[in-house]
C-alpha cells in the first residue's frame, strides 16, 4: 500500500514542471468553437422550458365520459391485476355454490342435521310468555 502511495506521490512530480509551465498561460478557446457550444446550450435551454411547460400544462388526452369513473374505480381497487383476481373468486365462489364438491355437501349435512334442521331460523319477535313477570 505505502509502494503504490510513494509511485503516485513520484508521478505527480514527474509531471509538476508541465503543470508549472502551463499555469501562468491562458489559451481561449477557438471563436467557432465558442459559438457552437453556447448554441448547444442554448438548444437544450429552450427544449427544458418546453418540456417544463408542456408538464405544467398537464396531460393532453382526449377522455370518454365514462373513462374517468372506470380510472377512479379501477384505481381504488388496485388496477387490472386486483380486478382478475375479483373476477376469478368471484366465478370461484359461483361455482362453488352452484356445484359444491362433496365434502362440502358433506360437511354442511352434518352441521345442519348436528343442531337441528331449524337451527338456521331465528324468532326475532319475542313472545309476551318470554317477558318476566313483574313483581
Amino acid at each position: 500500500m505505502v509502494d503504490k502511495m510513494e509511485n503516485d506521490r513520484r508521478n505527480d512530480m514527474d509531471l509538476e514542471p508541465f503543470f508549472a509551465a502551463t499555469k501562468g498561460r491562458e489559451t481561449p478557446l477557438p471563436h467557432p468553437l465558442m459559438a457552437r457550444v453556447m448554441a448547444d446550450a442554448d438548444a437544450v435551454t429552450q427544449s427544458r422550458r418546453a418540456a417544463v411547460h408542456e408538464k405544467a400544462q398537464g396531460p393532453r388526452r382526449r377522455r370518454s365520459p365514462g373513462g374517468a369513473m372506470l380510472t377512479r374505480v379501477l384505481a381504488a381497487v388496485g388496477g387490472w391485476p386486483a380486478v382478475a383476481g375479483l373476477a376469478s373468486a368471484t366465478l370461484a365462489g359461483l361455482w362453488i355454490g352452484v356445484q359444491p364438491p362433496v365434502a362440502v355437501q358433506n360437511l354442511a349435512a352434518g352441521l345442519i342435521a348436528a343442531s337441528g334442521a331449524d337451527s338456521y331460523l331465528a324468532d326475532v319477535m319475542p313472545q309476551p310468555e318470554e317477558f318476566p313477570a313483574e313483581g
